[in-house]
């Protein structure tokens, strides 16, 4: 790496110590990055029709729950006929979502796509569930759900379908 660069006091220092000091600069940073994105994060509303996060909220209720009653009523009325297939896979993957929060919400005339950022624990039967964060997971989940606006009330646009 070269001579070691000198000191202010005029010894040299050594590259073990500047190497520590970048090391902990760049921790430094990455911990001022994780804060800045903290505060965009947002835990979800109360389970409601108001916004789109609200609808996301009821319907990801439903899905932890297994409750295709409850799903449904959070599912946009052209979505409803996906509903069976969903509740079945979502049972068979015995899908649970953990610590949900919103991460952003990108809003266009009607429409809404609320940005996630969870914890999704599945597998089948007799084993015991894997957990995973929902962006490595490997059932094909989105960290994004559409919503839309009917009738000035906030629906998931389409109900969501484990791979697996």
């Amino acid at each position: 790496m070269g001579l070691p660069r000198e000191s202010r006091a005029g010894r040299p220092r050594s590259p073990r110590r500047t190497r520590w000091q970048l090391t902990l600069i760049g921790l430094l940073l990455l911990v001022g990055v994780a804060l800045v994105r903290g505060l965009h994060a947002m835990p979800l509303p109360r389970a409601s029709h108001a916004s789109p996060a609200a609808a996301v909220h009821g319907y990801l209720d439903g899905v932890s729950a297994h409750s295709a009653a409850r799903m449904r009523r959070y599912l946009a009325p052209s979505a409803r006929p996906q509903l069976a297939a969903s509740a079945r896979a979502i049972d068979r993957a015995r899908l649970q979502l953990v610590s949900i929060i919103v991460t952003g919400i990108d809003r266009g005339r009607g429409r809404a796509a609320v940005q996630l950022v969870a914890t999704v624990c599945y597998g089948p039967r007799g084993r015991s569930l894997e957990c995973r964060l929902l962006s490595r997971h490997p059932l094909g989940l989105t960290s994004s759900l559409s919503t839309v606006s009917v009738g000035g009330r906030w629906y998931v646009a389409e109900a969501i379908m484990p791979t697996a």
